[in-house]
């Protein structure tokens, strides 16, 4: 006779007491698991303390759950793997972007800009120019007209010197440190997020692969 909706490991063993449960664990953390993530049964209970065939979920149906899974895992562990490259990145950033400003013509085009001119050497200076990310295309432009154009150059040192902004700490090369760190953080605490979904994802997977053994048998 088939029994209703079992929804619980404790409804489940009141129902089958006579089964030993001992003697298959594995069967017994999957349904234990399978339970926890909102899973049902529906079963025909069989004699002499053997485990009760299973109605429900069917072969069938544990096959797309599990097909529905692995998807969804895929698309993390692609997200995952997006985020280490951002975090990589991140962490990286200064050493990359130090090396890479060798391979810039501005970066000695400002060298010798600052070996023979004094009002230019002086404005590096006083806005603590951070020639070092040069090799940053957010930076480079800004840099570069630095170098090549006088007027934006005044500008600029006056409004830096000024501003309320950089009152405290007149660094501008502390905004690129800032955003690297918050970058880092924010693709580490990604990475958290995901891997734990990834993990909860692969425990479903195991128990469904488990149910799907009681399942197949006749």
């Amino acid at each position: 006779m088939q029994k209703g909706i079992i929804s619980s490991f404790e409804r489940f063993t009141e129902v089958n007491s006579s089964i030993n449960l001992e003697e298959n664990p594995q069967r017994v953390l999957a349904l234990k698991d399978y339970f926890s993530f909102g899973g049902f049964v529906s079963l025909i209970p069989l004699t002499n303390g053997s485990w009760p065939k299973l109605i429900y979920p069917s072969k069938q149906r544990v096959l797309f759950q599990l097909n529905e899974l692995t998807e969804k895992k895929k698309l993390f562990e692609s997200k995952l793997s997006d985020w280490k490259k951002k975090y990589s990145g991140a962490k990286n950033y200064k050493t990359t972007i130090f090396f890479k400003k060798f391979s810039e013509p501005v970066y000695w085009q400002h060298l010798m800009k600052k070996l023979t001119d004094k009002e230019y050497s002086d404005s590096v200076e006083r806005v603590k120019l951070p020639v070092d990310l040069i090799a940053d295309k957010k930076y480079k432009a800004m840099i570069e007209t630095f170098l090549k154009d006088n007027e934006y150059r005044r500008q600029l040192t006056e409004a830096f010197e000024n501003s309320v902004v950089y009152r405290k700490d007149k660094k501008l090369a502390k905004h690129a440190s800032y955003l690297q760190e918050f970058r880092q953080e924010m693709s580490e605490s990604k990475m958290k997020e995901l891997q734990k979904k990834i993990d909860s994802i692969e425990k479903n997977i195991s128990c469904l692969k488990e149910i799907m053994k009681w399942a197949e048998q006749k």
